[in-house]
């Protein structure tokens, strides 16, 4: 509350006083204004260090529209937590009145930067990619900047990029009517007067202008018509009016000759893809167009990877063009995805693969050419093998398969390998009886249709196969991998527990058939991880710690599951094959990781998963009244679970899963989230009878914590 004798706020204003005190804050004087309010410099008495408050304008006071637009940028910002994203603090109710407490950036805008002049290429190239990352974080959050430009982008003295005012955004799942024209980018009085250039308008996406619904594409739009001003120093759409800068935004089209006469025709194939008016034809990525760029330019910029992947050239070329290098197909709800990129813009083409009713159930498989699919096919009568020319229109069942699971091809494409309850087979793609492998009835234990303990192989190019028996929790079961020939033989171990895993699963050859790449199955699914080990046995060298189901690329990057097997990612590696060179980086969201294998990889580029259905994994959490009425508390979707309120009824703690399973408190009074826990997989939160702590379980391997915290 204000300070007595210092009215921190006036009644009916959003004007803040030098002095004044707004909570813990105190005001020491006003850094700007704009379109929704005015930003104010702070210290935070509590903490010892400067913030910055926005509080709302004086003319949206007694606009309920813009107070809930106010406070949906608080809880959209405090859902972000990255190093190119202004960090929310918190938020206050002074009077009526919402002030943001928000991370205060030094330094100036980059409106300012460049009307100093144009950019170094080594600089304007880092800059493109710290705004791509910080777009790239929050679209895979779900929201939509909506209202990217210059003057919300700042560098700090360091050099370090914030992007800020995410008090546009548009969070994913919003209520439809939400994305209209009159909640889009406001138009300030000062960019209204003749003969000025529109700030706002003139970053507005062509369906963003004509107010239709917008997705991350908008701000891949946005981030294009920034670059372009980055390299040539000029605004791309400018008017006197309104209606010009709209007009121009519509239907104008770039100088892409002078663009490519000035940077190359790379720089203008990328900014092509971010300026596509068709949306088909658009990037859906800044960060994949940044990279590009990157490559197109022809200069590596220097940053710090321990705050972002490195952005050298090599990491561009066995990184991210990973993601678009190589073909993928998406099987569920019959759609098939194809990714083509030989040149930029990337295209998808979707078509449908699989005819309705067919339920992919325990694995498929892509064969080495890249032409043929092998999957588990459910049906009322149990499980079965399938095959699917991709030439062909209808998938084939295969006599003699029923009970089958996680099929693999041999590397000559002439067989399918499978799991039943008690063997080891193969079968001719051409046709013919299966053949038992290996027998596991006495000798070595596991369970198909136990969700814990799919078995999982591949078949080396030495016509050897290696298999993981699955996993059970009871010690005197837990077992590693082991190999035995294709024509049937003696089983024989490749690698031991070290008394820490649970098991070992999804083995995968190397291209070479070298090594085996595995992973090694903790307590927890932060304790994952991907190791390497020779064919023949040998020592084991940990490749990336939190991924799973991981397999190398022809060209040398890991392609593997995120720790909670929620989307693909790609990790380049170094010349041995045995070092991370970055980061992962995001390939593909959606992934149904039902089946024991939800993706495959054949070596001529193919990529084949098993799509989520058309949902998104994701929840919303909500109070459910005794009368059965809904009340959305958080907007932001994500995966919520263990909600527990505390005993007086004041505050909700709730877990998340994602990178880290943060536990969050939420503000039932204030409506505000707030992490309770930053690293480390916690869990099961529990209220103290008086409601001032949380007891909960964290287990944190990398650290070498685990137990129970308050």
């Amino acid at each position: 509350m204000p300070r007595a004798g210092a009215a921190a706020v006036r009644r009916g204003a959003a004007v803040l006083t030098a002095g004044a005190s707004v909570g813990p804050y105190q005001v020491v004087s006003q850094l700007g204004a704009g379109a929704m309010g005015e930003v104010w410099r702070a210290r935070d008495s509590r903490l010892d260090r400067e913030v910055a408050l926005k509080v709302i304008a004086q003319e949206f006071v007694a606009d309920d529209q813009r107070h809930a637009r106010f406070e949906r940028e608080a809880k959209l910002l405090a859902a972000l937590n990255h190093p190119h994203i202004a960090t929310v603090y918190g938020l206050e109710h002074v009077e009526g009145n919402h002030v943001l407490v928000m991370e205060l950036v030094e330094g100036e805008g980059l409106d300012q930067r460049l009307a100093r002049g144009l950019l170094p290429a080594p600089e304007a190239v880092r800059i493109a990619l710290e705004i791509a990352e910080a777009l790239e974080a929050a679209h895979e959050a779900g929201i939509v900047h909506r209202d990217l430009k210059p003057a919300n982008i700042r560098i700090r003295p360091d050099g370090t990029v914030k992007v800020l005012d995410f008090g546009l955004a548009k969070a994913r799942g919003a209520p439809a009517g939400e994305s209209r024209a009159s909640l889009s980018p406001t138009l300030t009085q000062s960019h209204t007067l003749a003969g000025a250039i529109l700030g706002t308008a003139a970053y507005m996406s062509p369906e963003q202008a004509r107010g239709q619904e917008v997705d991350r594409r908008t701000d891949v739009w946005a981030f294009g018509v920034v670059v372009w001003e980055i390299l040539t120093g000029q605004g791309l759409f400018a008017g006197g009016t309104v209606s010009d800068v709209f007009a121009a935004v519509l239907t104008r089209e770039p100088d892409w000759s002078a663009l490519a006469r000035q940077h190359g025709a790379g720089v203008e194939r990328v900014l092509r893809g971010c300026l596509a008016r068709d949306l088909r034809r658009r990037f859906r990525s800044a960060l994949d167009a940044a990279l590009l760029l990157e490559q197109a330019l022809g200069t590596g910029a220097q940053r710090d990877t321990s705050v972002a992947p490195p952005a050298g050239s090599r990491w561009a070329r066995a990184g991210r063009a990973a993601a678009l290098a190589f073909a993928g197909a998406a099987i569920g709800a019959g759609a098939i995805v194809w990714w083509r990129a030989p040149a930029p813009p990337p295209e998808v083409t979707r078509l449908s693969l699989l005819e309705p009713g067919i339920v992919v159930s325990a694995g498929i498989a892509i064969s080495p050419d890249g032409r043929r699919l092998a999957f588990v096919q459910g049906h009322d009568k149990g499980t079965a093998l399938a095959l699917r020319s991709l030439d062909a229109f209808d998938s084939v069942s295969v006599p003699g398969t029923e009970g089958a699971t996680a099929p693999f091809f041999s590397p000559d494409g002439q067989w399918v390998g499978y799991f039943t309850r008690t063997e080891l087979r193969k079968v001719p793609v051409a046709g013919g009886t299966p053949r038992t492998v290996a027998s596991f009835a006495g000798r070595v234990r596991f369970d198909p249709w136990s969700q814990s303990s799919f078995p999982t192989a591949d078949w080396g190019p030495d016509d050897t196969i290696v298999f993981s028996s699955g996993f059970w929790r009871e010690p005197a079961t837990l077992t590693g991998l082991f190999t035995v020939p294709a024509a049937g033989g003696e089983l024989q171990p490749l690698t031991t527990l070290d008394g820490t895993e649970l098991g070992h699963r999804w083995p995968h050859f190397t291209p070479d058939g070298s090594h085996v790449v595995f992973t090694a199955m903790g307590r927890g699914p932060r304790n994952t991880h991907i190791d390497r080990v020779g064919s023949a046995g040998g020592e084991r060298i940990r490749l990336h710690a939190g991924l799973a189901d991981g397999r190398i690329t022809p060209s040398g990057a890991l392609i593997a599951l995120d720790s909670y097997y929620t989307r693909l990612v790609a990790v380049p590696l170094d010349g041995t094959g045995a070092r991370p060179l970055g980061p992962p980086v995001p390939l593909i969201e959606g992934i149904n990781t039902t089946p024991t294998q939800s993706y495959a990889l054949s070596p001529t580029g193919s990529l084949v998963y098993v799509a989520s259905g058309g949902g998104e994994g994701e929840n919303r959490l909500v109070r459910v009244g005794f009368d059965g009425s809904l009340t959305t508390l958080v907007e932001r979707r994500g995966n919520w679970y263990q909600p527990r309120i505390s005993p007086d009824g004041r505050f909700l703690a709730v877990r998340e899963i994602g990178e880290e399973c943060r536990i969050w408190l939420f503000d039932l009074q204030r409506q505000t989230l707030t992490p309770l826990t930053t690293s480390g997989d916690n869990h099961q939160p529990v209220w103290t009878a008086d409601s001032r702590a949380v007891a909960f379980g964290r287990e944190d391997l990398a650290a070498g914590v685990r137990g129970l915290f308050l």
